[in-house]
């Protein structure tokens, strides 16, 4: 009888849980509770993903003809208006909240987090990575209290995360991305936490690559 709430990027991630869920729909497994995607930004973007259908795998082109729309679902409702997103809030029972940021670094899963965080009954459900400093991060990390908007919440709603999204290639596919002809150039390993990076700096640097540079915050470099 809680609320789910989801943080989920407006660009890709969102759209790609809404094809799952819009499919689990259709296998009649999901729960008949109401579901809001509470994001303008992933509103519009679904527009461009419906635009550009040519581009869509089989699975999504066959899902498309059998029921129309691979983004949406009798139980899922759009919120676009500041208005449309407190009503939510009126809804009693179960209920399920899309919205962004992914982090919970800004837009309207921040008011929806302060609302319910502190409810046993509710869940959180991460479905992107949570950057170091994050209020996402905070949460995903188990911190007992967060500060959100200058106020102090208790963390008392459940924390689970499906850790298979991911929009990145991993080292293996960066390593082979790259090929012989890249081993004298100048690699710069600019984008993910620090424990990762030195890891794949150690292995181009056993293969072969000769300057893999992890660069510091504000360093320039003249290329």
């Amino acid at each position: 009888n809680g609320t789910v709430l989801i943080p989920s990027f407006a660009i890709e991630r969102t759209q790609e849980l809404l094809y799952e869920l819009d499919t689990i729909f259709d296998q009649q497994k999901l729960p008949k509770v109401p579901f809001f995607l509470d994001s303008p930004m992933a509103i519009e973007v679904k527009k461009v993903y419906k635009k550009y259908t040519n581009y869509w795998n089989a699975g999504a082109r066959n899902s498309k003809l059998k029921d129309g729309d691979i983004f949406k679902f009798p139980t899922l409702k759009e919120t676009v208006t500041t208005e449309q997103s407190k009503s939510i809030n009126n809804v009693g029972g179960p209920k399920v909240i899309i919205a962004g940021a992914g982090m919970m670094d800004g837009g309207r899963i921040v008011h929806h987090a302060k609302r319910y965080i502190e409810d046993p009954k509710n869940l959180i459900l991460f479905v992107g990575y949570q950057a170091q400093g994050t209020l996402g991060r905070q949460i995903f990390n188990g911190e007992k209290s967060v500060k959100i908007d200058r106020e102090r919440y208790t963390v008392r709603s459940m924390v689970k995360a499906i850790g298979g999204y991911s929009a990145h290639a991993d080292s293996l596919q960066i390593v082979k991305w790259l090929d012989n002809n890249d081993k004298n150039k100048k690699i710069f390993l600019t984008h993910g936490e620090l424990v990762e990076a030195e890891g794949l700096q150690q292995k181009l640097l056993n293969d072969g690559y000769k300057g893999v540079v992890i660069p510091d915050l504000k360093d320039c470099v003249e290329l």
